[in-house]
């Protein structure tokens, strides 16, 4: 919780000080993350109930993330603003909705939400409409999506890591064969809106980073060259 984050010499690293009180008396108290995901313990024989508190708990995150991220953007507008979701990534990771057909498919496990995973991006949607209200004519906003075909992972090379642990470490299901050698090199999405820049066009095949965006950032800032 935001309350017990910013406690100790840790507080910098989340919010200024002097937004503390502002933030707590404006927003209330909040999560900063969603939560690990449960082990194959904490799921044994319980299931339906252990998934159902851990989306409540995802559901509750994303409403606070949302109050939180709608106050900062009225009541402390700034020239530059970042919002990271990993909700979606968290979910996809032990709920992505496999059939029997896939390698390490549990009925007990991946009959119980199907929705839970194309959920989350209905809900995030719906955080992307809160963010465009205050998107005018001369804002421009990015939005990165960076995967981690971790659904295909155990087909790399040297990898084998299915079974490894019930978190990033192996636990996402294994749906088919992929043409990366490293399932970091699945291409992400780069979306860019503003200004000067194309409306309807799309562009695929160009080698494009969506690790470091900080130069198109700096030249939009204009910043020298040497500094890009």
């Amino acid at each position: 919780m935001f309350a017990e984050a910013v406690g100790g010499d840790r507080r910098r690293a989340v919010y200024p000080p002097s937004m503390v009180g502002d933030l707590e008396t404006n927003v209330g108290d909040f999560w900063i993350d969603c939560s690990r995901m449960p082990t194959a313990e904490d799921l044994k024989g319980k299931e339906p109930e252990a998934i159902d508190h851990w989306l409540q708990q995802v559901s509750q995150v994303r409403a606070q993330q949302a109050k939180l991220f709608d106050y900062l953007l009225s009541h402390h507008k700034t020239d530059f603003s970042m919002f990271v979701q990993s909700c979606e990534d968290r979910v996809g990771h032990w709920l992505y909705p496999i059939q029997p057909y896939n390698a390490g498919y549990d009925p007990a496990l991946h009959n119980v939400r199907v929705d839970a995973f194309p959920d989350q991006y209905r809900a995030f949607d719906q955080m992307l409409g809160k963010i465009l209200q205050y998107v005018d004519g001369n804002t421009y906003l990015f939005i990165i999506f960076r995967p981690r075909n971790q659904a295909a992972a155990e087909f790399e090379e040297g990898r084998r890591v299915y079974h490894s642990a019930h978190d990033h470490g192996g636990n996402a299901p294994i749906i088919a064969k992929h043409d990366f050698e490293d399932g970091d090199d699945v291409p992400g999405i780069f979306i860019a809106i503003g200004p000067n820049i194309k409306r309807d066009v799309r562009l695929m095949g160009f080698t494009v980073s969506v690790f470091d965006i900080a130069p198109t950032i700096l030249s939009l800032y204009g910043s020298p060259s040497r500094l890009r």
